[in-house]
């Protein structure tokens, strides 16, 4: 992780992560994993974080057994890793069209995978765009691994001087000249 102050740890990074945060996870091929596994390594000393994603690929320990009353987990679509937990009880299926998602959204953080920033000073969602937008709009700190090969989407984060990654930052949304929607990220 880097911030405008250098880098930061992974554990540095998920330390913005409180009790009682409803936290939204980057879904599918952009879930950024070392993120979540780092917010794991942190779950005992966590109560009631509430993780919700679409479907997420890779592993999703906070649904163990072992971190209940640490992490709550909601899933508004049911994966591999998560299946066992809904059916068991330990996690909540939540049952929901794509298009009702943003609505039922109000993070108070979210987990981004961004990619390097590209010869404009713009970092990619990149496929895992979908509702994530939506959680960034809503959320007010944004925790962000940048090592996504770079897709291009009509969203972009800016990296501009005043981004950091790994810690709180603000959005401010925009229409360039080509009608699309940007997003710039500071500190």
């Amino acid at each position: 992780m880097e911030t405008n102050n250098g880098p930061q740890s992974l554990e540095e990074v998920v330390g913005h992560v409180r009790s009682g945060d409803r936290v939204w996870i980057h879904p599918g091929c952009a879930t950024p994993v070392p993120l979540v596994e780092a917010l794991v390594q942190r779950g005992e000393g966590l109560d009631d974080v509430e993780i919700t994603h679409l479907l997420t690929f890779g592993p999703a320990d906070y649904v163990e057994g072992r971190f209940s009353g640490h992490f709550n987990h909601t899933a508004m679509f049911v994966g591999a890793n998560v299946r066992s937990a809904v059916n068991d009880g330990r996690a909540t299926f939540v049952p929901i069209h794509l298009s009702e998602v943003p609505g039922a959204l109000d993070p108070d953080c979210v987990l981004l995978h961004l990619s390097p920033p590209g010869p404009h000073g713009f970092c990619s969602l990149g496929i895992g765009i979908d509702s994530t937008l939506t959680a960034m709009r809503k959320a007010s700190r944004k925790l962000a691994r940048r090592k996504l090969a770079n897709v291009y989407t009509i969203v972009s984060p800016h990296q501009g001087q005043q981004v950091d990654f790994g810690s709180t930052i603000n959005v401010q949304w925009s229409v360039n000249n080509d009608g699309y929607q940007r997003v710039e990220l500071w500190r």
